[in-house]
């Protein structure tokens, strides 16, 4: 639906971010069902999802810092 409303860019932004965000997940999967047996059910939650924060953002920022190195801008002299 997103592609045939807004586009096929948005459409793949879109599905990136829920990738990352299923990413993300699966660390707060693991992380909960190794803490809850450990540290007790509500640590063990506030971990995890922290966790899913720092995974998710982590793999958001090499993404975009991939991107930035990797685009290619014509018409764009190097520096100096």
């Amino acid at each position: 639906m997103i592609e045939r409303d807004l586009g096929k860019h948005e459409a793949r932004i879109d599905a990136e971010g829920a990738i990352i965000g299923a990413i993300g997940m699966v660390a707060f999967a693991l992380v909960a069902a190794f803490g809850i047996h450990a540290i007790g059910a509500i640590p063990a939650l506030i971990v995890a999802a922290a966790a899913w924060l720092v995974v998710s953002l982590g793999i958001y920022a090499a993404v975009m810092t991939w991107r930035a190195v990797t685009q290619k801008r014509p018409g764009k002299a190097a520096p100096g």
